[in-house]
């Protein structure tokens, strides 16, 4: 009986091994292409920037409000 269950062990580990072994290949056959990979890092480049320029003059717009209604109440009172 101990034979028996020996030679289950391997088949079993064996079995796990071809298992893991096809994984692996799968992973490895996967190649994304490089240039499309490229392409979507300067997409995510581009919209930080985008991003980055929108909150600069979102503050620019900000202060130039706060600006306007501090000149607007400073000659409220001098009125």
């Amino acid at each position: 009986m101990s034979t028996s269950k020996a030679r289950n062990k391997k088949r079993g580990s064996e079995s796990l091994l071809k298992k893991s072994d096809s994984k692996t290949r799968l992973i490895d056959d996967f190649d994304p292409d490089p240039d499309l990979s490229n392409d979507l890092k300067g997409i995510m480049s581009a919209l930080q920037l985008i991003k980055e320029k929108a909150q600069k003059d979102g503050q620019k717009k900000n202060e130039e409000t706060i600006s306007s209604v501090a000149a607007e109440i400073s000659r409220s009172l001098m009125i």
